[in-house]
């Protein structure tokens, strides 16, 4: 997701990822003082969306700590709690609902790195292109 910082690496921007403020069904009619979170765990705290989170949920509970984006979704999608997710996992998924006043709170570039030793290997180079023309034609369901 993030820009790659390891020296030597070849790396362009594909697509902009949309992260927005979802629940299970119901969840958002409650007050939003009741709401409980799902945060990302420490490997993960230094992330923008988990920044973003962290001044949202300010003083109110987290229910369950996580580094990994399938435990997330599945813990918002059986009800446990509001999660901040992208939207190419949150968007059209039957089981969830995005907060219309929290649709769009950040957005983070997606990246595309090669290493040095492969960067001209033509079947890197024809799978880097691959991606960038799936991700470009397909921006809209990532933004």
């Amino acid at each position: 997701m993030s820009r790659p910082d390891q020296g030597g690496l070849a790396a362009r921007p594909l697509a902009q990822t949309g992260y927005g403020l979802y629940a299970a069904p119901g969840w958002f009619e409650r007050p939003a003082d009741e709401w409980e979170f799902i945060g990302y765990g420490e490997a993960m705290k230094e992330t923008p969306q988990q920044a973003w989170l962290a001044r949202f949920v300010a003083v109110r509970p987290y229910a369950f700590w996580t580094n990994d984006a399938s435990a997330m979704l599945e813990a918002c999608r059986t009800g446990l709690d509001v999660a901040v997710l992208p939207h190419f996992l949150g968007r059209g998924d039957p089981m969830l609902v995005l907060h219309p006043d929290y649709a769009q709170v950040l957005s983070r570039p997606l990246w595309l790195a090669v290493h040095p030793d492969v960067r001209r290997s033509p079947r890197v180079t024809l799978m880097a292109e691959l991606l960038a023309e799936v991700l470009q034609t397909h921006a809209a369901l990532l933004a």
